[in-house]
């Protein structure tokens, strides 16, 4: 008898959380836009023979590549400023 009580007490937040989740989402569904084709690339990982496949939007490559980029001149400018001290 206790379990059972236990077990209600402890699902009715989850029963309620999850019912307006699923209403959102049928509104996100109807509203989203066409999905994006994702363009997939291999990488290969340091320290393994074998690369890895990242499959993302074109969207999202331009900010990997964009993130990329910044670090690699950070990283070439915090270089060049100690060679120079």
């Amino acid at each position: 008898m206790i379990r059972a009580l236990l077990f209600v007490a402890l699902a009715a937040p989850i029963v309620a959380i999850a019912g307006p989740v699923a209403a959102e989402e049928k509104v996100d569904n109807a509203v989203a836009p066409a999905a994006e084709k994702k363009v997939c690339r291999k990488i290969g990982e340091t320290g393994s023979r074998m690369a890895k496949r990242f499959c993302l939007t074109p969207t999202q490559w331009q900010q990997v590549d964009a993130n990329n980029s910044q670090s690699a001149s950070t990283i070439l400018n915090r270089n060049a400023d100690q060679v120079q001290h």
